[in-house]
């Protein structure tokens, strides 16, 4: 593997193009979490501001990755402060699961890549987000509780949350939610 870190602008139009086609693949099969289509103008503020950083991860061609030299997967950092915080990952499903050379899936690689990075900049925490716990507990990452809270101003709406938490969600809701 092969891991590029740059922040400031020294991505191209192009290749953050490439960055938000990588996320846009996990924004459309990501159905644990509703994702949104964050628009190209978010990957430009991302790379004009010193408080991101962009991981690019590359699979040379001689070990199966792309002819054209493009990074099978991104990740989007927040780094001020104390923490790290990955908030955008972005894979290319064609370079997903090992190959001969690589015994790591594109996604495992993208989360070591982040927490080497978060230790090379000396960070206390890293805030890895929801989803993919399993990938994230093999890196000592512990869940947390996270709430949300609704507020409708009509009741039919409510009503239709509360069953589908009831179906869909934590067994822990219950008439008293809404």
């Amino acid at each position: 593997w092969q891991t590029r870190i740059v922040s400031g602008n020294e991505l191209s139009d192009q290749e953050l193009q490439w960055a938000r086609e990588l996320y846009m693949n996990v924004a459309r099969k990501n159905l644990e979490l509703n994702v949104f289509a964050l628009p190209m103008s978010v990957f430009r503020g991302f790379s004009q501001s010193p408080a991101w950083e962009y991981i690019l991860l590359y699979l040379p061609v001689e070990s199966g990755g792309p002819v054209d030299g493009r990074p099978v997967a991104i990740g989007v950092s927040h780094t001020p402060g104390e923490a790290y915080r990955p908030l955008v990952a972005g894979v290319d499903y064609r370079y997903l699961w090992p190959t001969e050379d690589h015994d790591v899936s594109t996604y495992r690689q993208l989360l070591l890549q982040a927490v080497r990075r978060a230790r090379t900049l000396g960070k206390s925490t890293i805030h890895l987000g929801m989803g993919a716990p399993l990938e994230k507990r093999r890196f000592g990452a512990t869940r947390q509780q996270v709430s949300a809270f609704i507020r409708s101003e009509e009741s039919y709406a409510s009503a239709q949350l509360l069953e589908f938490a009831q179906q869909h969600g934590n067994p822990k809701t219950s008439q008293k939610a809404c």
